[in-house]
């Protein structure tokens, strides 16, 4: 997968994905999108609890940036392409090593544009165009009772590879939670499976 290049922007029928500048008015708006975001975000979102004020969004993004000019992962910003608004995240993470090579996806969504298709359109937008670079397997991985979550990858015809018990620990549920993990393979290597 060394060829394999994390595009800076990807356009679908209604989204702008896009690499985010490392700038204060990105930062700003990715705090404020989180924040007010935070109840329905924590549920299954770890991280959410550590992100307290804009300089810790400011942060991640310095580490999207350099991971980005890496060619390590993507945070993909999604715009609306009609009005520009921010809906939220979906982070292509590569995986390449001797005896791994796929990529992740990790991704949230603002509640108010939850069950639109919106994440199913940004995952499938990357997801082409990963392919089409012949990257081997997509995987995604989602808590057993994150149903939006579950639903992008059900949609997009994952393949459900089985249940990662225990895999966290949630402080706003006050319980370890079990994940599912999902993978699509290359059609090229889906048809050699037979």
């Amino acid at each position: 997968m060394k060829n394999v290049i994390l595009k800076p922007k990807l356009e679908s029928e209604r989204l702008i994905l896009k690499v985010p500048e490392l700038t204060f008015e990105n930062a700003q708006m990715l705090f404020e999108t989180t924040n007010k975001n935070r109840e329905h975000l924590e549920l299954w979102l770890p991280w959410i609890s550590k992100v307290t004020e804009p300089a810790h969004s400011f942060m991640f993004l310095q580490n999207a940036v350099k991971s980005y000019l890496e060619n390590k992962k993507a945070e993909y910003f999604i715009y609306e392409k009609s009005t520009g608004d921010f809906y939220g995240i979906c982070a292509a993470h590569m995986h390449d090593t001797l005896t791994q090579k796929y990529i992740s996806f990790g991704y949230w969504l603002d509640k108010n544009k939850c069950g639109k298709g919106y994440m199913t359109e940004a995952v499938k937008t990357i997801e082409n165009d990963l392919f089409s670079q012949n990257v081997p397997k997509l995987i995604i991985r989602n808590d057993t009772k994150n149903f939006g979550s579950v639903n992008v990858a059900k949609k997009l015809n994952y393949h459900m590879d089985g249940i990662l018990r225990s895999e966290y620990y949630s402080k706003k549920l006050k319980s370890y939670r079990d994940m599912y993990i999902w993978s699509k393979l290359h059609p090229s290597i889906e048809k050699q499976r037979g």
